[in-house]
């Protein structure tokens, strides 16, 4: 069955997969949580002024926090949606956030990223393997990032 958790911020994010996590062999972290928040959220919409100035401040990083928190035998899988240098940068996200395996998505790459239904991705894993899926359906990718996530689990 599926559970449906709403959340409105990356802390109810975090504390909703915090709560799920431990009982879990395998984590997949596809959610595009907001990099930045508002310092200071205003309590009213603001009136209409010449200009704005709006502080923001980091968000929790979710995967990441599980990634440091996991059990052994688990598996975490995140996700790296870069416009350059997409292999150094996933693969810096793949060990600073602890996972098994990042999912490398080129969102500048024709056919790829949002607002297609296809895409093309590199599989980094964190023993050192690289997989590249051709352009395919969305669908299609998410069954092999499925299916190597599931090849990481340990043999019962």
């Amino acid at each position: 069955g599926v559970e449906l958790v709403p959340v409105t911020s990356a802390a109810d994010l975090l504390e909703a997969v915090r709560a799920r996590a431990a009982e879990s062999d395998l984590v997949i972290g596809a959610a595009a949580v907001g990099d930045y928040a508002p310092v200071a959220p205003a309590a009213d919409k603001p009136a209409k002024a010449a200009s704005l100035a709006l502080e923001l401040r980091p968000t929790v990083d979710v995967i990441a926090e599980v990634g440091a928190g996991k059990r052994p035998g688990q598996v975490v899988v995140g996700f790296a949606a870069e416009t350059h240098d997409l292999l150094a940068h996933a693969a810096d996200k793949l060990r600073r956030k602890k996972l098994d395996l990042i999912v490398a998505n080129d969102v500048t790459a024709a056919g790829s990223g949002f607002g297609v239904d296809t895409n093309q991705v590199v599989l980094l894993f964190a023993d050192g393997r690289r997989e590249s899926l051709p352009l395919q359906s969305k669908r299609a990718v998410a069954e092999a990032v499925l299916t190597a996530a599931l090849g990481l689990l340990p043999s019962s």
